[in-house]
C-alpha cells in the first residue's frame, strides 16, 4: 500500500476516485444495493469523479498553452494570438 496516494493527486484514473467507487461497491456489497448509505456514496463517488475528469481536462488545456507560450519564449517571438485569446 502506497497510503501516500491518498494525499496528493493521482494518475488516471484518479487514486480519489478510485477509492470513493471501491468505498461505493463495498457498502453495496456489505449493507445491500438498495439501501439509502448506498445511494449517498455512489451520489459522492459520482461527484468526485465528474470533478476528477473536469480537473484533468482544465490541467491538460492549461499545459498546451503553457508549452505554447514556452516555445514562443525559447524562439524569441511574441506570444501567438491563440495563447492570449484564451
Amino acid at each position: 500500500w502506497d497510503w501516500a496516494l491518498l494525499l496528493r493527486a493521482g494518475g488516471m484514473p484518479s487514486s480519489h476516485s478510485a477509492l470513493v467507487a471501491a468505498t461505493a461497491h463495498a457498502i453495496g456489497l456489505f449493507e445491500g444495493f438498495d439501501t439509502p448509505l448506498f445511494a449517498l456514496s455512489v451520489t459522492l463517488a459520482v461527484i468526485v469523479i465528474y470533478d476528477a475528469t473536469g480537473i484533468r481536462r482544465e490541467a491538460g488545456k492549461h499545459a498546451e498553452l503553457i508549452n505554447a507560450i514556452i516555445q514562443d519564449l525559447r524562439q524569441r517571438r511574441p506570444p501567438r494570438a491563440e495563447t492570449q485569446k484564451r
